[in-house]
């Protein structure tokens, strides 16, 4: 599954901030930039369990955003564009595109839909690893108490590699969510979800030839079912403090890629005087394969878009109210490209943003 990396984790987590908030009277079009660059030290490019590259990377980001609100509904659009610039290994210079919308509609005082569309994409200026990602989703959201939201939703996402079939995949998602507002500024959320994934590659089994196991194709694709469970808790006015539990299990009929999975992550941020702002981003996550395998089985094309256990500090200074300098330390270690083994990666990054 493509999941946002950590580094986008944070900003995420605002953005769901403002998922209940009622929708106001009518506003003017309102655009903000931002423009961000820096130079980044990485100590394995290729997020390999061995053999570990470290060079030093430019990245560059530019994003805006577009909001407008009517007295009913209200529209919101986002992009992001990022380049990555490797100067000793021209295989990993890449560009990730990042384009959103949602349209959120007040039908009455109780109730209120919200349409989303998102599409992203990964190009490689020297290497066949490109992908497209795009998701689509509908939430009705209806207000139970004053404080309390019980949101229905389904979406369908869907996978595709321009060089290669066998990771593509489409997803169809259904599931319930419910929100309660605590005192103290406090919310408590509660989801659960189903999501079924349909893969373009062949279902296989554990066969076994001349005493030796071998990993037969079935007559059919392989198709993922997966329960997920969510927990989450949000504090917080003049800081942002999030803890979230989750649980997933999936069903894979084919052998090598059922799974438990339990995770635990904590957003926190928080200014310091006028200028300064610390934020941090940590998550663990417990996984437990069904069938007993050595890693030979290649679950995914990109493994950077799969973050599972990290943890990422980010200090920022206001020089002017436009001009931003930051730093940020990350350390991670996920899984790797094949299934149960794992990677290490340290990451520095210098820079600064230009907000307009």
């Amino acid at each position: 599954m493509i999941r946002v990396p950590a580094r986008f984790l944070f900003a995420c987590s605002l953005l769901m901030l403002n998922a209940h908030l009622p929708v106001q009277a009518q506003s003017k079009l309102q655009v903000k930039h931002r423009l961000q660059a820096g130079a980044e030290r990485d100590n394995n490019i290729f997020e390999t369990p061995e053999s570990e590259v470290a060079t030093l990377a430019g990245r560059f980001l530019y994003s805006n955003q577009l909001q407008k609100r009517w007295r009913h509904s209200a529209l919101t659009i986002q992009y992001a564009g990022g380049l990555q610039i490797y100067p000793e290994f021209s295989e990993e210079n890449k560009t990730v595109q990042d384009l959103s919308g949602s349209l959120r509609w007040q039908l009455s005082k109780h109730l209120s839909v919200v349409g989303q569309l998102r599409g992203n994409a990964k190009v490689y200026f020297d290497a066949p690893l490109d992908f497209a990602h795009s998701f689509s989703s509908l939430t009705l959201n209806a207000l139970l108490t004053e404080k309390t939201v019980l949101s229905l939703l389904v979406s369908s996402s869907r996978l595709d590699y321009a060089e290669f079939d066998a990771f593509d995949y489409a997803n169809r998602q259904l599931g319930a969510r419910l929100t309660r507002a605590l005192p103290g500024a406090m919310t408590i959320e509660g989801a659960l979800y189903f999501n079924r994934f349909n893969y373009l590659r062949k279902a296989y089994r554990l066969d076994r030839l001349a005493f030796n196991p071998v990993l037969e194709p079935l007559p059919f694709d392989q198709q993922d079912d997966q329960w997920h469970v969510q927990v989450r808790l949000r504090f917080g006015r003049k800081y942002i403090l999030h803890f979230t539990g989750e649980y997933m299990h999936t069903d894979a009929n084919s052998f090598g890629y059922s799974n438990e999975q339990a995770r635990l992550s904590a957003i926190f941020g928080r200014k310091f005087g006028h200028d300064w702002l610390l934020r941090l981003a940590a998550m663990v996550q417990f996984k437990d394969y069904r069938e007993n395998i050595a890693p030979v089985i290649q679950r995914t094309l990109d493994p950077e878009s799969d973050e599972n256990n990290f943890i990422v500090a980010d200090l920022s200074y206001n020089y002017t109210t436009r001009l931003t300098y930051l730093i940020r330390l990350a350390a991670y270690k996920n899984e790797s490209a094949l299934r149960g083994s794992f990677y290490r990666k340290l990451q520095l990054f210098i820079g600064a943003e230009y907000r307009f």
